[in-house]
This record gives C-alpha cells, structure tokens and sequence, in this order.
C-alpha cells in the first residue's frame, strides 16, 4: 500500500481573500492546505493537526501572529515546526518575531503567491 507523503502547511492570515489565494497556490503545488482566520483557531489546529509548516500573518483578531508564536514555540512539536511570517509590517516587527525562531519573514507587498509557494517547497525540501 502507498503511504502518502504529501506535506501540510497550516496559512494563518484574517484577510479571506489573501487566504484563499495563497491557499490554492499551495495546493497547486501538491500540499494539503489547512486554513485560519484568527491566532486562536491557528493555535488550535496547529496543536492538533501538526503541519508540516506553519505560514502566519502578525495583525489578526483574537491572537496576533506574534502571541500565536510565543505560545506554539511553548510546545515540544511547536518549537521545531517551521514558520514563515507573512506580514504588512515592514522590518520594525521583524527582530520581535525571530526571537520565536522564525525561518522567513516574508513583506507581504514584496512576494507574490508563487514565489512564496517556491520558499516554502525549498524549506520542506520539496
């Protein structure tokens, strides 16, 4: 029997439109997508579903990306899953989210889907 290899990547972000966008590039690309309007459902399913990378925004309601981090880096699974901040804050937020052990910080004007879709293949070595 074939086991399935396809890896999962948990898109955090309150904007549904932005959600959708990046979650059908990613699919494209051959990985399961699971979504998250808010910091708290975030939180939730990343602790219960453990993808295989985590794409999160930094201004969301209920929990913002960066209280979202603090708490999943507090997790034995949490503090080893790669992240990748995807923001409209310029730099000046940046320092605060690598101390929770960030592997991109990702300018939201700066990135189309695609390119964004590239990095996260790269860092799961697809």
């Amino acid at each position: 029997m074939e086991t399935n290899n396809t890896k999962t990547v948990l898109v955090v972000d309150d904007d549904p439109s932005l959600l959708w966008v990046l979650g059908e590039n990613i699919k494209k690309s051959g990985f399961d997508v699971i979504q998250a309007g808010d910091g708290n459902q975030a939180l939730n399913i990343a602790m219960e579903k453990h993808p295989d990378l985590i794409l999160v925004d930094i201004m969301m309601p209920q929990k913002s990306g960066l209280e979202f981090l603090q708490k999943l880096r507090q997790d034995e699974w949490g503090k080893t899953v790669p992240v990748f901040v995807l923001t409209s804050f310029d730099a000046d937020v940046e320092a605060e989210a690598r101390q929770y052990g960030i592997d991109e910080y990702l300018i939201k004007k700066d990135w189309l889907p695609e390119q964004i879709t590239e990095k996260i293949k790269m860092r799961l070595g697809i």
